[in-house]
């Protein structure tokens, strides 16, 4: 009695001809989900796709921006080619450091793009330590993929799937033990996940010459006017990342329980400040500024010590003074003018943006600051600005409430640095 025979009897009434049908059709239903799910993993276009890749795996592999040689990067320098693709039945190229013997074990490898690590141990003998990493030269809609394989490794820095960038350190040039002088094993494949196989073979689908697939396939060298585009990119990004939290540290400024007071106070410095629970219409702008990490305490008195006549002399000195310099209005009118950008004090509200500095002269002729947030007027006019006129920090709609005497943008040293401090 076989062992379905066995357990028939106990687990249904079926005849033994009812019952191999039933596991007839459950294998082919079993089989033929198998197939539809790997049929809608696994487009027609991916055909060169070798087993036990996981569509995910793919999906999280970047783009590549063209390729470097994997040791003296980015174009081999003081390495040469010592035994070339295809030479001796070769399946890849090996790299050797020009002196020779052992001179380049421990000598870094690269990743020779951006790509997806999906191999990184030790594998048999003459193979040593071995890394394979997945790369898409195409698009997300339309990939091309090659995998690199990196192999006599004496130490790999990568895991299976880490991903990793063109230039990228994933290990250093080992022997395989001892079997062969340092050196570093370079395939690149054309169908991936390929079994790890010999080395050599006089059959070469499937691979491709690394030397010539990198030559062909160099990153694009951009134009200055290109590279000064990017730059422009990532500045305006940064300076959008400052503004929100500029305009965050507003917000939350608003909810301190502050009571005014103007007086003169002798504080640290840097980072000095008077107790947290009184302070100025300056104070509050020093404040916001503070929780964003610009010290305008500091950054002032950078600019006033070397350019003290150019600030107004309102008050009789004769040198700086750390205590005060900052928490004067009339100094940080003069400070944002000279390092941040100085703007026109027109009555069009739209002219005046979130995280935009805002001065008036008040109907006693006093000075006043505020910070304009992002929150508009009910009526959707006009944003709204914080400030402490004597009551705390307030937002309000005060924008035209008052003679306005400056208008000024600043985003810290980091977005001014093209202003000359010592411009006079």
């Amino acid at each position: 009695m076989t062992e379905i025979e066995f357990i028939r009897p106990k687990l249904c009434c079926f005849s033994k001809k009812q019952f191999d049908f039933f596991v007839i059709v459950s294998i082919l239903f079993f089989c033929m989900m198998q197939l539809s799910i790997a049929g809608k993993a696994y487009p027609k276009n991916y055909s060169k796709i070798g087993p036990g890749i996981s569509m995910k795996l793919l999906n999280d592999c970047p783009l590549t921006k063209g390729f470097d040689f994997p040791v003296g990067k980015p174009n081999a320098k003081k390495y040469y080619n010592a035994q070339k693709f295809a030479r001796n039945n070769h399946l890849a190229d090996d790299w050797n450091g020009v002196g020779g013997g052992n001179t380049d074990l421990h000598d870094p490898i690269y990743s020779i793009a951006a790509g997806i690590v999906t191999y990184a141990r030790m594998e048999r003998l003459n193979w040593g330590r071995v890394v394979r990493i997945i790369h898409n030269k195409g698009t997300k809609n339309n990939p091309i993929y090659v995998e690199s394989v990196y192999a006599h490794m004496r130490k790999i820095m990568v895991k299976p799937g880490m991903v990793v960038k063109r230039g990228q350190q994933i290990g250093t040039i080992g022997n395989a033990g001892g079997v062969y002088y340092a050196h570093l094993h370079l395939e690149i494949r054309s169908t991936i996940n390929k079994p790890i196989g010999t080395g050599y073979s006089a059959d070469t689908t499937g691979y491709l010459d690394p030397t010539k697939f990198i030559k062909s396939n160099r990153p694009r060298k951009l134009s200055k006017a290109s590279i000064a585009r990017k730059r422009r990119e990532k500045q305006t990004e940064a300076r959008q990342g400052f503004k929100l939290a500029l305009l965050k540290a507003a917000e939350e400024r608003a909810n301190q329980q502050v009571f005014f007071d103007g007086r003169y106070k002798k504080i640290a410095f840097p980072m000095g400040d008077i107790m947290p629970t009184r302070g100025s219409a300056a104070d509050v702008i020093i404040r916001v500024f503070r929780a964003v990490e610009i010290d305008l305490q500091k950054e002032l008195h950078r600019d006033i010590k070397d350019n003290f006549t150019v600030y107004p002399q309102h008050w009789g000195l004769s040198a700086p003074d750390t205590n005060i310099d900052h928490r004067r209005i009339s100094n940080l009118q003069t400070f944002f003018t000279r390092l941040g950008k100085s703007l026109s004090t027109s009555a069009t509200a739209r002219k005046y943006q979130a995280g935009d500095i805002v001065t008036w002269k008040l109907d006693n002729g006093f000075d006043h600051i505020g910070i304009i947030v992002k929150n508009k007027t009910s009526d959707r006019k006009r944003r709204l600005v914080l400030h402490n006129i004597g009551l705390g920090p307030q937002i309000e709609d005060i924008l035209f409430e008052y003679k306005i005497t400056g208008h000024y943008r600043y985003y810290g040293p980091k977005f001014n640095k093209s202003k000359k401090r010592n411009k006079k």
